[in-house]
């Protein structure tokens, strides 16, 4: 099962245990969402500018870009 967290300017890998950094993870090829998918969302849609503020890492460590990361999901179907 992989995890995905988004982290915040100013936030490190120390806080991807808050539920708010949790933006989902993939169970049975399939992605569940979590609370912190709601932040990624309102960033797109109200702050767009500051999509490249943000980190996203998963439970192995890779960092991704934004633009992958919705990439690798627009593969994947997502659960609410």
């Amino acid at each position: 099962m992989a995890r995905f967290f988004i982290l915040l300017p100013g936030e490190t890998e120390k806080d991807t245990i808050n539920d708010r950094n949790l933006l989902g993870e993939i169970v049975f090829k399939k992605f569940r969402r979590g609370d912190g998918y709601k932040i990624l969302e309102y960033i797109i849609e109200q702050m767009p500018e500051n999509l490249e503020k943000i980190t996203i890492v998963d439970s192995t460590g890779k960092v991704w870009s934004p633009e992958d990361f919705l990439d690798y999901l627009s593969k994947r179907d997502i659960y609410y």
